[in-house]
């Protein structure tokens, strides 16, 4: 797949991408703003497509950074209730998307295209190993689970998976109300969560396009000495 990123720029090329029968990666999600505009895109392109029935794409929700953020936030403030919502924001934040998500494909909005045969774009779960030590290693596994998602892992996340994780079904559903709940009480505490959201999306574009610039570095250090072979 075409990795593109979920920003508002990328909205346009997600849509030209799928009408042109490319498969797409919409990565970089964080924010419900960002996975609302994304499907968006995913139905206008879709629908334009000569054979969407043979497209596959996924919505990538990156996981663990947003509890980095929230958790500095959070210790910044210093109560004890503050503390107590650290570790949270991120699998919230990952099962309001995930209802999003079902409200949209199981949804008549997506009836006619699903009779066409057309796949929904499914949910992935990315940035899904433990960067805080002090949390479980596959709280971000065990904890979003769920049909239609995809959840890439590191190797480390995937062993501990394999040594010692536990399937108890489709935890991705568990608490939306919760959910709720835990982003409202976050805000009320001062934490300006939208602008986190923001920064982390903003963060995150600054990233690829180092890793772009380092990769066509890297390509015009090797390309006089491939050229003359």
């Amino acid at each position: 797949m075409v990795k593109i990123p979920a920003t508002k720029e990328g909205s346009p090329a997600i849509e030209e991408a799928l009408a042109e029968g490319i498969n797409i990666n919409i990565t970089l999600i964080f924010s419900m703003r960002q996975y609302n505009a994304v499907v968006d895109a995913f139905f206008r392109g879709v629908e334009r497509a000569p054979n969407p029935a043979g497209l596959a794409s996924v919505a990538s929700v990156f996981v663990s950074r947003l509890d980095t953020a929230v958790d500095h936030e959070l210790e910044n403030i210093g109560t004890p209730e503050a503390l107590a919502l650290q570790g949270k924001a991120a699998i919230a934040n990952a099962r309001l998307i995930y209802r999003r998500f079902r409200e949209i494909f199981d949804s008549p909005r997506f009836t006619s295209l699903r009779a066409r045969r057309i796949r929904p774009q499914r949910v992935l779960w990315g940035s899904t190993g433990a960067k805080n030590p002090a949390y479980p290693d596959l709280t971000y596994v065990e904890e979003l689970i769920g049909p239609d998602t995809i959840n890439t892992v590191p190797p480390k996340t995937l062993h501990a998976l394999q040594d010692h994780g536990r399937i108890r079904g489709a935890t991705v559903t568990d608490g939306w109300a919760e959910a709720e709940s835990v982003l409202q009480r976050i805000r009320t505490f001062g934490v300006d969560f939208d602008a986190v959201l923001e920064r982390l999306e903003s963060e995150g574009v600054s990233a690829f396009g180092r890793s772009l610039e380092k990769l066509i570095e890297t390509l015009d250090h090797k390309r006089p000495v491939a050229v003359h072979s």
